[in-house]
């Protein structure tokens, strides 16, 4: 299993060198008033690493949402809850 992994290691490395060697050429991006001249392999791989991290923010940022409306939800069932036994205690008193 450890040469499998290494060969896919070297294969995506060849693929990711072959790539860089075969787009060389330039391209300028601008944004706002900020113009930057690079080459277009340089771009891509740029633009997907940018794109992980802000997915993985995203993803971040639902997880820790998600999370808080259960928390939210679960704290509202056991004051529910308290309410309910309250009440049918009062109710076997009288």
């Amino acid at each position: 299993m450890r040469y499998v992994y290494i060969g896919l290691i070297v294969l995506v490395s060849l693929t990711v060198l072959l790539f860089k060697i075969q787009n060389l050429e330039v391209v300028t991006v601008s944004l706002l008033s900020v113009s930057v001249t690079m080459p277009v392999s340089l771009m891509v791989i740029v633009i997907y690493f940018l794109g992980m991290v802000t997915g993985g923010s995203l993803l971040s940022l639902l997880r820790v949402l998600i999370q808080g409306a259960k928390s939210e939800n679960e704290e509202e069932n056991r004051k529910g809850d308290k309410k309910d036994e309250k009440a049918a205690l009062e109710a076997g008193e009288n």
